[in-house]
């Protein structure tokens, strides 16, 4: 009898963000080509084909949307083990998960919604990076497990595979999240971490190693951990298959370790919100020793089929409609609420060029909450708010931005406009610190050379979330002047930077000047590469989220007002013209692009972009 050979299926989620019901909350229209429960007739067809098949998530699954910040708020109102079932966890559970690991995104809300709402799951959670702080580290959850299965051979024959698990999650999460987890959670390097479990995993007896990483499979070679881990995890020995994820982009390949190309390491990265399923096939064999290896593999991405598909596929589509309905009536009810009347329309297509709609109305909104809750700040020392494009073409996707048009603002627009949990604090600062904070948002744009016509105008792997803007002051950018720092915030030696004519009602602002600035939290901890040298402790700090400040101003108001021009702008530059890239739908918002001298160029590029041309 020759050698057992074995064909094992690996299926994977990633960055579901509680896209769970094939409905797109923002837009509250059906979207059958998204969501958890539009991929269960690809995970029925793909089990179908193969019978020796596993199903992994890798995080990001419980923050997103309305529903997910429903599930969090019951859960944060519940006691242990008294609230009802988490809807994306039903759905994962009723799928037949069979382990997962945790996201950036899962301590949004805090430590205790987490583990309560993952006590729920009926498969392992495993976490290798991240434990509680203390002497002894108690894990948050365990760093890895091994699946016992019996996997049937090319004879029919069932043989004993030992699969191990192993998770990891963005290193800096104690750093975005540490205003909610108060310093409960520290944190290990992935590569690092996983040069010390997998061998364990090892020597525990695992056949198979499969690695979810939620961090992103770009270059290696990037500083940026979240960027470019899962691709790096392909060198480390004793990993059989990565599972990528946290940056959205999707990706099914191998990598080479150390240019090895017979030992080549599969990735798959499947995209975010349910749009497609990761599929890695493992040859696999057994020497006379008993050992298994890997001797060959195939990856490929699967979009979600909606509702086609046989009987089967129809049937598991229902069921898991079934285990979130009720979930998904009471979010419709709620974002359906109506908050506010705008008189004009609120997007992001511009944000970038100089827009200040969207990032305007979030500092209207905060301003007028502080003004009515916050003792007033020091005449010498003006305040200033924090905002940023949210919504604005994520890393590479032309329909995601914001769009609330003239007319009634209800509660999904502003889950659009202000998607995240996160808290405030109104800290002091000086001149200096206001301006390394804009030369960090500055640091995103490409360089600009005079007379020349440059193919692009910003980085498209920097996040719109990270191009800040402070409201209060005005300023200029350069962009024919080096920057003063990267996009990680390290500063260029011997650069000038990019940030001119800042000013304060018109006088110059000095390093020494003393200000006020309302920050939310992720901001306030550094994300971002932002300077977070605070020189002491925040002036006023309550316990309501930005999302709930906007929602409550604009239900008292009753109107948003139109908001002025941007407090900034992009210096002259003789001769010189750049390409912007937005949605295809901000060709129907043509005044606005032509008072940021944004020209149409009529084009679409390959990603699906309307390509303008701003002259400088």
């Amino acid at each position: 009898m020759g050698a057992a050979r074995v064909q094992l299926r690996i299926l994977a989620t990633s960055d579901l963000h509680m896209q769970v019901y094939p409905h797109d909350y923002g837009t509250d229209r059906p979207d059958p080509s998204r969501g958890l429960a539009a991929l269960t007739s690809a995970i029925s067809e793909a089990r179908a084909e193969a019978p020796n098949t596993l199903l992994f998530d890798n995080g990001d699954v419980i923050h997103g949307n309305p529903m997910g910040d429903l599930a969090a708020r019951e859960a944060a109102r519940s006691g242990p083990g008294t609230r009802r079932a988490h809807p994306a966890i039903a759905a994962m559970n009723l799928l037949g998960y069979d382990a997962a690991t945790v996201g950036n995104h899962e301590f949004n809300y805090g430590l205790d919604v987490l583990m309560e709402t993952y006590a729920q799951c009926t498969f392992p959670i495993v976490l290798a990076n991240l434990r509680r702080t203390g002497r002894n580290g108690a894990p948050i959850f365990s760093p890895w497990h091994i699946l016992e299965r019996d996997v049937l051979d090319q004879d029919g024959i069932a043989r004993r595979l030992r699969i191990g698990v192993v998770g990891f999650a963005p290193s800096d999460i104690p750093i975005w999240d540490r205003h909610r987890l108060k310093g409960s959670v520290e944190s290990e390097p992935i590569l690092e971490a996983a040069l010390r479990t997998v061998p364990e995993l090892r020597a525990a007896g695992a056949d198979v190693v499969v690695a979810l990483c939620h961090a992103g499979v770009g270059n290696t070679a990037t500083t940026d951990e979240g960027l470019g881990a899962a691709r790096a995890l392909a060198n480390v020995p004793g990993i059989d298959a990565v599972v990528g994820g946290h940056t959205h982009e999707r990706y099914a390949g191998a990598v080479s370790p150390d240019g090895d190309a017979t030992s080549e390491v599969p990735i798959v990265a499947s995209g975010s919100h349910g749009t497609h399923l990761g599929v890695i096939d493992l040859d696999l064999s057994q020497d006379c020793a008993g050992d298994w290896h890997r001797d060959a593999s195939r990856s490929v991405l699967v979009p979600a089929t909606g509702t086609s598909g046989p009987p089967r596929c129809k049937r598991a589509l229902a069921r898991c409609l079934n285990a979130v309905v009720e979930d998904h009536r009471r979010t419709l009810a709620h974002i359906r609420r109506r908050l506010a009347w705008t008189d004009t329309p609120i997007t992001s297509y511009f944000s970038l060029a100089g827009d200040w709609g969207a990032q305007g109305t979030v500092g209207w909104a905060v301003r007028a909450w502080l003004s009515e809750n916050m003792p007033a700040p020091p005449e010498d020392a003006p305040l200033l708010i924090s905002t940023a494009p949210y919504p604005a073409g994520g890393f590479d996707d032309p329909a995601d931005y914001l769009n609330i048009p003239a007319g009634e603002v209800l509660m999904r627009h502003l889950t659009m406009l202000y998607p995240f949990p996160n808290l405030l604090q109104v800290r002091r600062m000086r001149g200096a610190h206001v301006r390394a904070w804009l030369e960090r948002s500055a640091a995103a744009y490409l360089p600009v050379t005079p007379g020349a016509r440059a193919p692009a105008l910003r980085l498209t792997d920097v996040a719109p979330y990270d191009f800040d803007a402070l409201d209060g002051v005005t300023w200029s950018v350069d962009l024919s002047r080096p920057r003063a720092v990267d996009c990680a915030g390290h500063p260029v030696p011997g650069a000038a930077g990019r940030i001119t004519e800042l000013r304060y009602r018109g006088r110059r602002v000095r390093d020494d000047d003393l200000f006020h600035i309302a920050v939310n939290t992720y901001r306030s901890a550094g994300s971002g590469g932002v300077p977070a040298d605070w020189p002491d402790e925040p002036f006023f700090e309550p316990d309501r989220s930005v999302f709930a400040m906007i929602s409550e101003i604009m239900e008292r108001r009753g109107t948003i007002p139109p908001q002025r021009s941007a407090p900034w702008r992009f210096a002259p530059i003789e001769g010189a013209s750049a390409i912007f890239r937005t949605s295809p739908s901000a060709r129907a918002h043509g005044a606005v692009a032509r008072t940021l001298g944004l020209e149409d160029t009529g084009r679409t590029d390959a990603d699906g972009f309307a390509l303008y041309r701003l002259q400088f």
